[in-house]
């Protein structure tokens, strides 16, 4: 089963995200757009571990 995580908004340590997908190269990573428009990538299980500490989390 494929999960689709694309256009949910994600807050991480204060800053809010549009998740754009996953992508894996060899690492999972997760895509991320800021308020700005500039995509960042994140180690999925650095994102993961975010929402388990509460330092990550979905918005909607």
């Amino acid at each position: 089963m494929k999960m689709s995580v694309k256009d949910r908004k994600v807050d991480v340590s204060g800053t809010h995200y549009t998740m754009l997908g996953t992508v894996n190269d060899g690492e999972c990573k997760v895509r991320l757009k800021n308020t700005k428009g500039e995509v960042v990538e994140m180690l999925c299980e650095h994102f993961i571990e975010g929402l388990n500490k509460g330092t990550a989390k979905y918005l909607d």
